[in-house]
């Protein structure tokens, strides 16, 4: 988050100064960069906080029989 903030403030001076780009442009499009950085940082913050839900894989059955093949050797 920290190197995106610096990021977006970096650009944002360097639009400034630029000759081919106008104050109130640069105003425009950092505003937007703005709004599409904090959706994505809600975005993140969602998918941060979502439940990991694991799932246990059903055994094969060849070796599922080979177990049980083995478990009656044993005995």
């Amino acid at each position: 988050m920290k190197r995106g903030k610096a990021n977006l403030i970096t650009a944002y001076q360097q639009m400034r100064r630029s000759p081919d780009v106008t104050a109130a442009e640069a105003t425009r499009l950092f505003d937007t960069w703005l709004q599409e950085f904090d959706a994505e940082k809600k975005r993140a913050e969602q998918v941060r906080s979502m439940p990991v839900v694991r799932h246990e894989a059903e055994p094969d059955p060849l070796a599922r029989d080979l177990n049980d093949a083995l478990r009656r050797l044993a005995l």
